[in-house]
């Protein structure tokens, strides 16, 4: 009987030390999936803000490019993003 008790003990120990893993490994995943969507999102930003910068090579300082004129402050605006850009 003590040896059925003692096989008792040692499974309820088992079973929760098991469940707090598998509860860490749960929590890492998650951590790693989030990384790893914030990264996508960091990259598309990036992208766009990339776009700006090619923008920008292409109007040129001296331009009277309609786009950039119909903007309000667009010259200044198509400076200041590129500065901005996360590598």
């Amino acid at each position: 009987m003590r040896q059925l008790q003692a096989l008792q003990v040692e499974e309820s120990e088992t079973a929760a030390f098991l469940s707090d893993r598998r509860q860490r490994l749960n929590e890492m995943q998650r951590l790693l999936d989030n990384s790893q969507t914030y990264g996508a999102a960091i990259r598309v930003q990036r992208d766009r803000l990339n776009i700006a910068g090619w923008l920008r090579s292409k109007v040129g300082d001296d331009s009277a490019d309609p786009l950039v004129a119909a903007v309000d402050g667009g010259r200044d605006k198509l400076k200041f993003l590129p500065t901005h850009c996360p590598e």
